[in-house]
């Protein structure tokens, strides 16, 4: 291997994951050159009740 650097196989999920914090990296960076601030949404962990 080159460097010493032995190969890791990594999952799809890992990938996956890995990919999806690219992309949204990419999203927060590209919404702040626009003049946006990008938040997330609060953790919903109190699920909005059935109406009636």
């Amino acid at each position: 291997m080159r460097y010493g650097v032995k190969y890791m196989q990594e999952t799809e999920a890992e990938y996956a994951e890995q990919e999806r914090a690219r992309q949204e990296k990419s999203f927060h960076r590209r919404a702040k050159q626009l003049g946006y601030e990008v938040h997330r949404p609060p953790a919903n962990d109190d699920p909005i009740p059935a109406m009636p």
